[in-house]
């Protein structure tokens, strides 16, 4: 929406016109224009069918229109991308979206504009894509798009996979049993070493859980 408002702007129709057209008070229409005047914005600014077109067309080879892949981009695809740098369930992005300005902002929505159905977003993610490295697929065309504007100096980047580990190595329910029956032993033998006469051996303690 911000880029259409530009382009309206720029055929010279006036803020009154564009408040009637695009159903927005005349402050969002100057906060809009002021944005689109930020040299650091705009240089940062993802715009709604940049970057991301070629995957989305690549993984939706059923005939849409230029007009659909945008909008599929801008309310779909994008989500998906908050959602994975934030770590948000589908539902928490979309509510997230409702208030955020950032978000909002991004998604190149106004500060009025309706969120999508969190349900429409699943489906997107486990039906359209699936089998796709969504995430690896992200981080490619986020980077690829930061060197295009020389935001990336550095040959190398860095990513901390400590969120990563947590959410996908997860342990088995007897890794679990056992981690904590290690930390109960640890605690008693704190307060009473007597009872390592008491308890049965760790091994075979082991086999239990087995």
């Amino acid at each position: 929406m911000i880029q259409e408002i530009k382009e309206a702007h720029r055929s010279r129709k006036s803020i009154n016109s564009l408040t009637k057209e695009y159903h927005l008070n005349w402050r969002t229409i100057k906060k809009y224009m002021k944005m689109m005047t930020s040299p650091t914005t705009n240089r940062c600014r993802i715009s709604p069918a940049q970057g991301y077109r070629e995957s989305i067309i690549r993984l939706e080879k059923e005939g849409k229109t230029l007009k659909t892949i945008d909008q599929l981009i801008r309310c779909r695809f994008k989500y998906l991308l908050l959602k994975s740098i934030f770590d948000l369930s589908d539902v928490d992005v979309v509510e997230r979206s409702k208030y955020d300005m950032s978000f909002k902002y991004f998604l190149d929505m106004a500060p009025e504009d309706m969120v999508i159905d969190p349900s429409s977003l699943t489906k997107l993610r486990k039906l359209r894509l699936k089998g796709v490295g969504l995430l690896d697929m992200l981080i490619q065309k986020t980077v690829e798009i930061a060197l295009e504007k020389d935001l990336i100096k550095s040959k190398s980047i860095i990513v901390d996979d400590t969120h990563t580990k947590a959410r996908f190595n997860q342990k088995s329910p007897k890794e679990f049993l056992m981690e904590k029956s290690k930390l109960l032993r640890k605690a008693v033998y704190q307060i009473d070493k007597g009872m390592k006469e008491k308890f049965p051996h760790p091994k075979n303690n082991d086999r239990r859980f087995s």
